[in-house]
């Protein structure tokens, strides 16, 4: 048994109140918008989940804490369309459709943690990769590509070699936390944005990771079925970035757009831009590029909407 299912089993379920919304709410698709992971010293790690809900009358956000399953977990990505239930502006995601399974049977049996709570703000947000991510903004970009993996029967611990792009093909051994919202990138073909330090180590920017929209290199992850839930406004298809380090630019463009659009003097954005890897006489070029692509693509489009909240 992992360390999840086990830990599951002290966890208290969402009960009465989430067997009645999985019962008897109305189903919708509903887009994941944001990821926000707290790991309380005093308490069980929360992962909760902002959600936008294309309900029949019309769409709304959504936030929930929900305790799923690590499969649940690794689907339940950035951009991902998941069954929900709703009702009365709360909505609770359906575990079962979500890794393909009878839809409503995790949750109507009471083995799913649930809570509403505001939504996290759009992106990720897991205060256990704070200095991590710290570290990665003072690194010199980079990119890697995944070459052999090594799952390890230990939650989120992985283990996986990968060639230092643009570095004479050097390839490093990568260990430690692979979040379950960005493991669905780390497979062979893979190239995943990362910071490489003063001293060689490789530091994937697991953010960055997991607001990549391109296929997978083996095709993409499964969807939930269609007949869990009925049909449902017409999403904007999502963006293909070309590779890892363009999406890591589209991250880093929406950072300083919302810098720049806080009315900050200028040297605080100079500042800003320093520290993101971004020399002040590129910024127009990379400003006026992803401006013109988000006016042009609808996909792209919608990921400034949400990046704005």
């Amino acid at each position: 048994m992992v360390l999840f299912d086990w830990l599951s089993n002290l966890i208290p379920t969402g009960g009465k109140k989430s067997r009645s919304l999985i019962s008897s709410g109305e189903r919708a698709n509903a887009t994941v918008v944001g990821i926000r992971v707290t790991d309380p010293a005093d308490s069980v790690r929360r992962w909760d989940y902002g959600l936008d809900v294309h309900a029949a009358t019309g769409s709304f956000r959504a936030g929930c804490r929900q305790s799923l399953d690590a499969d649940a977990r690794r689907a339940a990505t950035l951009g991902r369309q998941v069954a929900v239930r709703h009702r009365d502006g709360q909505a609770i995601i359906d575990e079962a459709a979500l890794v393909g399974g009878h839809a409503g049977a995790a949750a109507s049996s009471g083995h799913t943690g649930w809570k509403q709570v505001e939504p996290p703000p759009p992106g990720i947000s897991d205060e256990r990769l704070n200095k991590h991510q710290a570290a990665v903004m003072s690194a010199t970009p980079t990119t890697v590509t995944v070459v052999a993996v090594e799952p390890q029967d230990w939650e989120e611990r992985w283990s996986f070699v990968a060639s230092v792009d643009g570095d004479a093909g050097r390839t490093v051994t990568v260990t430690g936390t692979v979040p379950h919202y960005a493991a669905a990138r780390v497979v062979p073909g893979s190239q995943l944005p990362a910071g490489l330090t003063p001293g060689g180590d490789v530091l994937i920017d697991w953010f960055a990771v997991a607001a990549i929209r391109a296929p997978l290199p083996h095709g993409p992850a499964a969807t939930p079925p269609d007949t869990a839930v009925p049909a449902t406004p017409k999403v904007a298809s999502p963006y293909q970035f070309e590779s890892g380090s363009d999406a890591k630019e589209f991250q880093t463009w929406l950072k300083l757009r919302a810098i720049r659009s806080s009315g900050v003097p200028a040297s605080v954005l100079a500042t800003a831009m320093k520290k993101l890897g971004v020399a002040a006489d590129s910024w127009p070029s990379i400003d006026t590029k992803w401006s013109e692509r988000c006016q042009s693509d609808p996909g792209l489009a919608e990921q400034l909407r949400l990046a704005r909240g």
